[in-house]
């Protein structure tokens, strides 16, 4: 049975763009082609990856960590994506997350604002950790301390809206979106007879596997040896098999599709952002293809370009826990990850009780007990130095068009004690040329040119106008 219009998925191709920005004016369709109107002489942006954040760290008196807090602060805006939740651990905890249920005392937040970070995204897969109760609590703290969050709402028409910063340099917009998430996370839209459902704004892609009529055979075999359905595919040669989406093809290989939409959805919300705001930032949470790639699965860069043609003056990607590349369109910065600001998924104070299960651990368990097993088990971030090296971008614009991107090296604390690691710090020159050298690698294919100078990442700008 076809799908209904609003829910039909189409492969994203090179055109993608053009189709998204079909309606409007031109002067809608891509205004980041056009002398911005409104814009302040000059906008400074600290942007950073997940802020996994579960300790307080105020009070630390390391200089190369402060001197992060300084470059944030020096800013006229800072902005992370908040994977983590604030609250008191008073509600239940979602089954079946696949990773760690994260929550924080909510005077972490407080720190938050201390540091500058004044723009917080929060659509993730982690926003749904402890359900409704879970990003509701986080919801207050947030807006008692004035810090401006996006990407979650009680319905999915709140969890789209752009949320705004005041500064004395102009309006910022703030869109966060995330194509990973729980299911049971997704926001819903209300209508007359039902009431929307509370969480994050989504984008719903589905990764299909192209077969060909060999491995179909030997998919069917496997299916039979295992004792499950066997495949059956449909007049377009689609089928399922161990939740997989799989489609006969003439060679084998994989694509990934959109849901039309959700993309529209978010591209408006964009438009409405740029009539509204000096400055629009577009943010989305990606793990895809995995945690392991350090480039984003084939759907994120048309949909962070199409986000560009439509208004934002960033879009800033995050999710995998590791950088990924980066791409200068239009005289407009994509950063497909920053890796992570902080990363302090192991220093939770209280886990549920499926978590120790699942590491086969009884009811006198501890935290400690719970992450030491999962370290035991090699599953665990805390083994891996990508997860620990990142970088800070601080994106400046002068007249509304980009003038500089310096790239500041940070290290999180591999191999340090839970109770000191996932603190951003400045990089020693050693590991900060290294560090900046991977991110130069990374985003050569995208024609972006990164060089080490003095200790930072300087991302070299063919010219101020797109």
């Amino acid at each position: 049975m076809g799908l209904r219009p609003s829910h039909r998925r189409f492969v994203l191709t090179a055109a993608l763009t053009v189709a998204l920005v079909s309606s409007g004016t031109r002067a809608e369709q891509n205004p980041a082609s056009q002398a911005p109107a409104g814009h302040a002489a000059d906008f400074t942006l600290a942007a950073g990856g997940d802020a996994l954040v579960t300790m307080r760290f105020s009070k630390v008196t390391d200089p190369e960590v402060l001197r992060v807090i300084s470059i944030i602060r020096a800013s006229d805006a800072g902005f992370a994506n908040l994977e983590t939740l604030f609250h008191e651990f008073q509600g239940p905890a979602a089954p079946d997350t696949g990773g760690t249920l994260l929550g924080a005392d909510p005077l972490v937040a407080e720190d938050l604002k201390w540091a500058g970070l004044s723009l917080l995204g929060r659509a993730n897969n982690h926003a749904g950790d402890y359900g409704d109760y879970g990003m509701r609590r986080t919801t207050d703290v947030l807006d008692r301390l004035g810090l401006v969050h996006a990407g979650v709402g009680r319905t999915l028409d709140e969890a789209r809206r752009p949320a705004y910063l005041e500064t004395p340099k102009g309006r910022v917009a703030l869109i966060s979106c995330t194509s990973t998430f729980l299911p049971a996370s997704r926001a819903g839209h209300a209508r007359g007879d039902v009431p929307g459902r509370p969480g994050v704004s989504a984008l719903r892609t589905q990764r299909i596997f192209k077969v060909d009529s060999v491995q179909v055979d030997q998919l069917t075999r496997i299916a039979e040896q295992i004792g499950v359905s066997r495949p059956r595919p449909d007049r377009d040669g689609k089928f399922m098999l161990l939740g997989n989406h799989f489609q006969v093809a003439a060679s084998p290989g994989s694509e990934w599709t959109v849901d039309e939409h959700d993309v529209q959805e978010i591209v408006a919300s964009v438009r409405e952002a740029r009539r509204q705001a000096d400055f629009v930032i577009v943010t989305i949470h990606s793990h895809e293809p995995s945690n392991g790639s350090t480039a984003p699965a084939p759907f994120l860069p048309p949909f962070a370009r199409a986000s560009i043609d439509a208004g934002a003056d960033a879009f800033i990607g995050h999710g995998p826990h590791r950088l990924r590349g980066v791409e200068i369109y239009k005289g407009r910065p994509i950063f497909y990850s920053l890796g992570n600001l902080f990363f302090q998924n192991d220093a939770v104070q209280a886990l549920p009780a499926d978590f120790y299960e699942q590491l086969g651990l009884g009811p006198e368990a501890t935290p400690a007990d719970a992450f030491d097993a999962r370290d035991a088990t090699g599953r665990g971030y805390a083994a891996t130095q990508a997860n620990f090296e990142s970088v800070l971008s601080r994106v400046q614009f002068h007249d509304g068009y980009l003038a500089s991107v310096v790239f500041y090296p940070l290290t999180l604390g591999f191999g340090q004690p839970r109770s000191r690691r996932g603190r951003p710090a400045i990089a020693s020159p050693a590991d900060g040329r290294r560090i900046i050298d991977e991110l130069a690698r990374l985003s050569r294919p995208y024609g972006t040119n990164i060089e080490y100078r003095d200790g930072v990442g300087v991302l070299e700008i063919e010219s101020r106008r797109p």
